[in-house]
């Protein structure tokens, strides 16, 4: 009985660490636990953690390319 309370335990806690890191902490489970204040962006639409990764690592890359460019210019 142990071993199985162990392997859903373990499962449970794999599936609530993804919805919090895909949706973010404000927006996971439907937002049930969100504060209240500030829980959607500009958008409207919730912004996650691999979304604002991607985003940051779009400006990187667009820096680096208006860079390059003005250095070529030159």
């Amino acid at each position: 009985m142990s071993k199985i309370f162990g392997i859903l335990t373990i499962v449970l806690g794999i599936w609530v660490a993804m919805e919090v890191f895909n949706k973010g902490a404000d927006h996971a489970f439907g937002g049930v636990f969100a504060s209240g204040e500030a829980t959607e962006e500009k958008d409207g639409e919730p912004r996650s953690v691999s979304r604002r990764t991607g985003e940051s690592v779009d400006q990187a890359h667009a820096e680096a390319a208006r860079r390059r460019e003005r250095l070529l210019d030159e």
